[in-house]
């Protein structure tokens, strides 16, 4: 009886001791999946983020074009102060204000020339420019060209990129230094460079 009861008492310690075991090694192993998974959602939980910033600091700043305001006026459907992109030329600018009238002399501005900033676009009917143009020397007939010893300050606002300051400045430096005597004479008048010089002298003589 005593040998059974020693081997029972042995057998439940044995139990107990692996039954123990068992839990020392479960929760030895238990903690592991909670890892991974933990660094699973916190991949998931910043990537987005992170792609997200990737693609916001990939992107192309937005650009606002350039552009210039001109005032068309004279014979065009609708005078008015218009606002276009930088480089637009003449003819684009009369399409915008609705074409030329009836009575418009069309040849006489250069269609082809780009417009400036602040510029004054005058469209002449055919007896101005024929009013212009007939004070001019015999070898150069109908040409329209502006006289700069002549015109006064309305005409000189005719003339591409020329506005009420830049004309005072020519009839200004006509009365300081009395007659132009060359064309190229005009890039002495303050505020008047080669560049704007360029695009005057198609429409300009000097008599």
């Amino acid at each position: 009886m005593k040998v059974n009861a020693q081997i029972a008492k042995w057998l439940v310690l044995s139990a107990l001791v692996a039954a123990v075991d068992a839990g020392v090694f479960s929760c030895g192993k238990a903690p592991e999946p909670v890892v991974i998974l933990e660094e699973q959602n916190a991949s998931r939980q910043i990537e987005p983020a992170d792609v997200q910033a990737e693609a916001e600091d990939s992107g192309e700043e937005e650009t606002v074009p350039e552009t210039v305001c001109v005032f068309v006026c004279g014979q065009v459907a609708r005078e008015g102060v218009y606002e276009f992109p930088k480089g637009t030329r003449v003819y684009e600018a009369v399409e915008a204000a609705g074409g030329f009238l009836p009575d418009a002399d069309t040849s006489y501005v250069n269609q082809a020339l780009v417009l400036t900033d602040g510029e004054k676009l005058y469209i002449p009917d055919r007896s101005e420019s024929a009013e212009w143009s007939s004070g001019e020397q015999a070898d150069s007939p109908g040409t329209g060209k502006v006289d700069l010893n002549t015109a006064d300050r309305s005409m000189l606002e005719t003339l591409p990129g020329i506005g009420p300051g830049k004309a005072q400045a020519i009839l200004n430096y006509r009365q300081e230094h009395g007659r132009f005597t060359a064309a190229e004479d005009l890039m002495k008048v303050p505020g008047i460079k080669q560049a704007s010089y360029d695009k005057l002298k198609d429409y300009i003589i000097v008599r």
